[in-house]
């Protein structure tokens, strides 16, 4: 059995455009929305109280594509000269099960968060948005931006902080000349996200089985006011799945405002029409009444009625 071993500096060599990174991401998201894709939660391991080392496995049966990701995140290694996050990608022949590769994910790992950024900006940000805040200035940080510039061709204006001045200062004149926009450095937290109309300290996708996105808010921040400001400045209106979870003969759907109200809306048809039969009827039943009254007095049937002896007679 053969496979193929790639390095971080393999990896890097191919150079794929954030463009096509972010294309494949968002594809991968939609294939996992019609639940088209299997990816158990990841499971994982703490060796110390701020890190961690997940698997994340998955399958992507449109894609062809199967394998695993052992990552792992050790905050405390900055302080050594070491990499934050680490670990490799090991991708299987999806008929046999036969490894094909294992690869530094490094790389892979910071594209992909970019991008998965880049994918709800895309839905979710206004077209013509202009600004932006980055809030630390390291790998996904600039991945993250790199991305944003692909879906958000607009951005002209980045404020950037990291609490390491020395990171900042090159990634505010790296990222100018990368991406051809004004990157100004910030002097806290603060003052980056002031210019900005959603004031968010940080997104968490926690997706597995279900879909769940946490949304950390800066200091001073109301839920109420994040909620106004994502109607007010994004199209989460139209494009969040915040539907309602209803119950509709017998069974749970989940439907849009709009076709909540479309469905009440036959409801209330069906009623009033059911409504229209039954006066119709009994305008009908009226109608009937007086054209027997009409016939009883015209054609004098009472008259005969006095001659009868008996009830049986009558009848």
């Amino acid at each position: 059995m053969q496979f193929r071993y790639l390095s971080r500096a393999d990896v890097e060599r191919v150079a794929m455009p954030m463009s096509e990174i972010v294309s494949v991401v968002e594809e991968a998201f939609r294939q996992k929305g019609e639940g088209k894709v299997e990816m158990p939660p990841k499971p994982g391991i703490h060796t110390q109280p701020d890190a961690f080392i997940h698997a994340m496995p998955a399958y992507l049966s449109e894609m062809g594509a199967a394998g695993m990701k052992w990552v792992g995140g050790y905050p405390s290694n900055q302080k050594k000269g070491l990499p934050y996050i680490t670990g490799l990608m090991i991708l299987n022949d999806p008929q046999t099960g036969i490894p094909l590769a294992v690869m530094d994910c490094t790389w892979v790992t910071a594209m992909r968060t970019g991008a998965a950024t880049a994918v709800a900006a895309k839905y979710l940000a206004r077209k013509n948005s202009r600004s932006v805040a980055i809030l630390a200035c390291g790998v996904q940080g600039r991945s993250n931006l790199t991305a944003l510039k692909v879906v958000l061709p607009g951005l002209t204006d980045v404020r950037a902080y990291d609490v390491v001045p020395a990171v900042q200062k090159r990634f505010v004149e790296e990222m100018s000349k990368q991406l051809g926009v004004t990157v100004r450095g910030a002097k806290s937290v603060e003052d980056a996200a002031r210019a900005n109309k959603i004031k968010v300290s940080s997104i968490n996708d926690f997706t597995t089985d279900s879909v769940e996105i946490e949304i950390n808010l800066a200091r001073g921040v109301h839920t109420s006011e994040t909620l106004d400001a994502l109607y007010a400045f994004t199209q989460c209106e139209s494009s969040i799945s915040v539907n309602l979870l209803v119950f509709t003969e017998g069974r749970p759907v989940v439907m849009t405002v709009s076709q909540i109200i479309a469905h009440h809306a036959d409801q209330l048809k069906a009623v009033l029409k059911a409504e229209l039969k039954l006066e119709e009827a009994q305008l009908k039943e009226k109608i009937l009444a007086r054209t027997l009254e009409k016939i009883f007095i015209m054609e004098r049937i009472y008259k005969r009625i006095e001659e009868m002896k008996t009830p049986e007679a009558v009848v």
